[in-house]
C-alpha cells in the first residue's frame, strides 16, 4: 500500500507547491495566458493520478481485508483483464518513468473475468516492485512481459523479467514470510508471501517460480476465469 499511498503523496505535495505559486502569480497580476493553460493541464493530469492512486490504495486495503480477517468485504466483480492490468501499470508509472525499464502486456482485449480485482493488482505491484528493486539491481533497461492467455477455464497469466536471475537456494525461499535479501534496506520480505497467499487463499488458483542466474525470473499465476463465492475457496 506504501506504493500507491507514496505517491498520491508526491502528487499532491507537487500540486500545492504549484498551486501557492500560481495564487501569488495571480496576486502579484503578472499571470499570463500561458501560466493560466500550463495549471490547468498540471492540475488536471495531477489529480487524476492522485484519484487513480487513492482508488488504488482502496481496493488493497479491501484486499487486505480479504486476506486477513473480513473475508466478506470484497465480492468478485466481472472485469476487462487487460483493460485493468493497463490501469494497475498506470498508477505505477510514477515509479518506472524514472527508470528505462519496459513493461509489455500481451492479452486479448475483450478478455472478461469474474475476480477479486484488489487481489489482482496487489499480485502484479509485488511482482513488478520485486523486478525493479530485485531483478534489475545493476541494470539500466530492463523488460518486464506479462503474457496472458485463457487456457479451459483458467487465466494465465506469465510473468517474466530479464533481470539478474536468483539462485537455486533463494528461488526455494522466495514465498516464506520475512525472506528477503535486502535485510536492513527497507525490505520486509513480506511481498512475495503475500502474493502466495492471494494467488492460493483470493484467487484460488496457484503461483510458481522459475529463475535462471542472469537469465531472468518468470512468475505463472493461474486462477479460474469465474471465481465461486468466498466460503468455497480452498485453503480457509
Amino acid at each position: 500500500i506504501n506504493t500507491p499511498v507514496g505517491i498520491g503523496v508526491t502528487t499532491a505535495s507537487s500540486l500545492e507547491s504549484k498551486a501557492r505559486k500560481f495564487s501569488e502569480l495571480y496576486k502579484s497580476g503578472k499571470l499570463s495566458r500561458a501560466d493560466f493553460e500550463k495549471f490547468i493541464d498540471h492540475m488536471v493530469s495531477s489529480s487524476s493520478l492522485i484519484l487513480s492512486n487513492l482508488n488504488r490504495a482502496a481496493e488493497l486495503i479491501q484486499s487486505f481485508k480479504q486476506v486477513a480477517v473480513d473475508q466478506s468485504s470484497e465480492q468478485p466483480r466481472k472485469f476487462l483483464l487487460k483493460e485493468y492490468i493497463d490501469e494497475v501499470l498506470a498508477s505505477l508509472h510514477p515509479k518506472i518513468k524514472k527508470t528505462q525499464h519496459q513493461v509489455n502486456v500481451l492479452c486479448q482485449q475483450d478478455f472478461t473475468i469474474n475476480s477479486m480485482p484488489g487481489a489482482l493488482s496487489q499480485i502484479i505491484t509485488n511482482l513488478i516492485m520485486n523486478s525493479l528493486q530485485h531483478g534489475f539491481e545493476n541494470i539500466e533497461k530492463g523488460i518486464i512481459t506479462i503474457d496472458i492467455k485463457k487456457e479451459n477455464s483458467n487465466a494465465h497469466i506469465i510473468y517474466q523479467d530479464s533481470g539478474c536471475g536468483m539462485s537455486e537456494e533463494n528461488l526455494s525461499k522466495i514465498f516464506e514470510p520475512f525472506f528477503t535479501t535486502k535485510r536492513g534496506q527497507g525490505g520486509s520480505g513480506l511481498g512475495m508471501h503475500i502474493v502466495y497467499n492471494l494467488a492460493y487463499q483470493t484467487l484460488d488458483g496457484s503461483i510458481n517460480c522459475t529463475s535462471t542466474i542472469d537469465k531472468g525470473t518468470k512468475f505463472e499465476l493461474i486462477f479460474p476465469c469465474n471465481l465461486k463465492n468466498n466460503g468455497d475457496h480452498h485453503g480457509e
